[in-house]
């Protein structure tokens, strides 16, 4: 179970590159050599890239180096991946269900665990 509270303690830096990859190797897009979700990334981090300031360039290459690093390495065991990275840290989370493909840059975003967390079973 995913608790959003102790991720939020974790990460607060406005340098944080918010990754949710759709991993599910069932998709037969996701079976391919040079899977979609690969693909999907690509061009998320290059529209990313091309819409940043100047000033926070340097700080954007190396989150986006520290995810490329891990996801390079990465074999999917999940259907759903968040990834938080900033220039010092990478925070993992394989989910047993598909995200919706999405990539942003600069607070983390945490909306999509927002909507899982409130339907996630808990204790009575």
């Amino acid at each position: 179970m995913i608790n959003l509270r102790d991720i939020k303690k974790q990460l607060s830096a406005d340098e944080t590159l918010s990754l949710y990859l759709n991993v599910d190797s069932a998709l037969h897009e996701n079976q391919a050599e040079n899977p979609l979700w690969r693909k999907a990334l690509k061009r998320a981090l290059f529209r990313i890239e091309h819409n940043l300031p100047d000033a926070e360039r340097e700080v954007w290459a190396a989150a986006r180096d520290r995810a490329v690093d891990f996801l390079d390495n990465f074999t999917p065991r999940s259907k759903g991946l968040v990834l938080f990275t900033t220039p010092y840290t990478d925070h993992v989370y394989e989910l047993p269900y598909r995200v919706e493909t999405h990539a942003q840059f600069g607070q983390p975003w945490f909306e999509p665990l927002r909507q899982m967390e409130a339907y996630e079973p808990h204790p009575a």
